[in-house]
C-alpha cells in the first residue's frame, strides 16, 4: 500500500489506497473522529469541532465520494469498505486509539469500525446510525438484542464514566397550512420530527422542488391556482413522514432492526400524489401507473444505437410529453409550445424501430420492451411528465385534447403551434 500526505493552509490531505482524503484537524487531547452522513461532509461538524477542540484532538475527514474527497477508483462504497478506509486513514495519521462519533451513514460506519477494531476504538457515539440498508445487523447488536445474553454483556463489558451527555427531547410538529397569502412554508419550517430514518432532507428538498416549479410557472404567467396544489400534495406526505419517523424513534430503544434499516418507505421513491388537485382519481391509467405516480425509468436506444435513460431525459425544469404507438407519436407534433415558463420536450417511443424526424420530437426505440413493461402500455398512449418527475397526465383515448387541457392548466397561455404533425 502506497500512501502520501500533504498539507494546505486551510485543509489537510492524506492519500490512502489511492484515495486523496480531505480532512481537518484541530485541538489537543484524546483523539475524536467525526464521521458525517450521506449527502454531507466534514463541514457539517464545523460548530461541533469549535466547541470540542478545546479538550480533544478533533479529526474530521470527508469520506470517499463526499466533500473534497474524490471517488474510490474501484467504486466500492460498502459500509465495511468505508470502515476499513477510516481505519487505515487513522493509522496513516499515527493515531493508535480514538473515539468515533458517527451521524447517519457515518454512524453505520462507526459501529462497523468499532466491531472490527475494538483495540483502537475506545468510545463510540452514534447519532441516528442508519445509512443505507444492510443485509443483516452486526453481530454485536444481535447479541445485545438477546434477552438472555444482555445481562451477561452488561457484567462482562467494561464500563466508564460519561464525560459529556445531554437529554434529547424529540420535537414533532406539523404546520396547519403551508401557505398564507404570499408566504409559503417548506422544509423544517413546515414540519419537524425525530431524526430517525433520516427523512428530513428528502422531505425538505421535495417540498422545495414541488413549490419551485409551480412558482416559476405562475411567475411566467400560468394560473395562480396552480400554487394551491403545493399544500394539497406535500402536507399529507409530511404527515406520513412524521408518523414513520416517530415509529422508528420509538423502536430505537428496543434495538428493532426496522428502526435501523432504511427501506422503500424511507427512500421515498414510491410516494404518490393520488387524489390531489393535479392527480384526480377518475383519470386514465395504464396497467402499472396512475396520474400522480413517480414516472419510472426505462432504458431505450437512440437512432445511432446508444443507450439513453428516461430519467436523464426527464431531469431538469421542463415538462416531457411521451408518445407511444402511432397515434401517440403523431399527437406529440400537434401539442402547442408554451409561450414562456418551462418548455415542453417531446419523446416518441417506437416499438422496436427508429423513424427520422425533423419536427423537434426525439425518437427512441424500445427494443427490449423496457418502456412497455415499466409503463404498462399496450396501445397508443400519451403521458405528460411534470418538472418534478411525477406523471401529470395519461391519455389512451382522447390523446390530443385531453393532453392539451392539462398542459394549459400548468403552463402560461400557449403560442401558436410551431410544430406540425399528422391530424389525429
Amino acid at each position: 500500500m502506497t500512501t502520501s500526505c500533504e498539507m494546505d493552509p486551510d485543509s489537510r490531505y492524506a492519500t490512502v489506497d489511492g484515495v486523496r482524503i480531505h480532512y481537518k484537524r484541530a485541538g489537543h487531547g484524546p483523539a475524536v473522529v467525526l464521521l458525517h452522513g450521506s449527502g454531507s461532509s466534514a463541514h457539517g461538524f464545523e460548530r461541533v469541532a469549535e466547541m470540542v477542540s478545546a479538550s480533544f484532538d478533533v479529526i474530521r475527514p470527508d469520506l470517499p465520494g463526499f466533500g473534497l474527497t474524490g471517488p474510490r477508483p474501484d467504486r466500492d462504497y460498502r459500509v465495511t469498505t468505508y470502515a476499513a478506509t477510516v481505519e487505515r486513514f487513522m493509522a496513516k495519521l499515527e493515531v493508535p486509539r480514538y473515539a468515533v462519533v458517527g451521524n447517519s451513514l457515518g454512524g453505520n460506519i462507526a459501529w462497523n469500525l468499532a466491531l472490527d477494531q475494538p483495540d483502537r476504538v475506545d468510545r463510540l457515539v452514534l447519532i441516528n446510525a442508519t445509512g443505507y440498508p444492510e443485509k443483516s445487523l452486526p453481530a454485536g447488536l444481535r447479541l445485545a438484542r438477546n434477552p438472555l445474553l444482555r445481562p451477561l454483556l452488561r457484567r462482562w463489558l467494561p464500563r466508564s464514566d460519561f464525560r459529556w451527555q445531554s437529554v434529547f427531547r424529540p420535537n414533532i410538529r406539523l404546520a396547519e397550512g403551508y401557505r398564507r397569502g404570499r408566504v409559503f412554508l417548506a422544509g423544517d419550517a413546515a414540519h419537524v420530527h425525530t431524526p430517525a430514518g433520516a427523512q428530513g432532507l428528502n422531505t425538505g428538498i421535495q417540498d422545495a422542488y414541488n413549490l419551485g416549479w409551480k412558482l416559476a410557472q405562475v411567475l411566467a404567467g400560468a394560473d395562480p391556482a396552480l400554487l394551491d396544489s403545493y399544500e394539497a400534495e406535500r402536507l399529507p406526505i409530511a404527515a406520513n413522514v412524521l408518523g414513520l419517523s416517530t415509529q422508528k424513534y420509538e423502536g430505537i430503544s428496543k434495538l428493532s432492526p426496522s428502526s435501523i434499516r432504511r427501506g422503500k418507505d424511507e427512500q421515498q421513491l414510491l410516494l404518490t400524489y393520488h387524489g390531489g388537485p393535479l392527480a384526480p382519481g377518475h383519470g386514465e391509467r395504464t396497467k402499472t401507473l396512475r396520474v400522480g405516480d413517480r414516472a419510472p425509468n426505462a432504458d431505450l436506444l437512440r437512432a445511432d444505437g446508444t443507450r439513453v435513460r428516461l430519467f436523464d431525459l426527464y431531469r431538469g425544469s421542463h415538462f416531457t410529453a411521451v408518445g407511444y404507438g402511432v397515434r401517440g407519436v403523431a399527437t406529440l407534433g400537434l401539442l402547442d409550445s408554451p409561450a414562456s415558463g418551462a418548455p415542453l420536450e417531446r419523446v416518441a417511443v417506437d416499438a422496436g424501430f427508429h423513424t427520422a424526424r425533423s419536427d423537434g420530437v426525439q425518437t427512441l426505440a424500445d427494443n427490449a420492451d423496457s418502456f412497455r413493461r415499466a409503463y404498462g402500455v399496450s396501445q397508443d398512449t400519451v403521458l405528460l411528465i411534470r418538472p418534478d418527475g411525477y406523471i401529470g397526465h395519461i391519455a389512451t383515448n382522447d390523446l390530443l385534447d385531453s393532453t392539451r387541457a392539462v398542459v394549459q392548466a400548468m403552463t402560461p397561455p400557449a403560442s401558436p403551434a410551431t410544430i406540425s404533425g399528422v391530424e389525429e
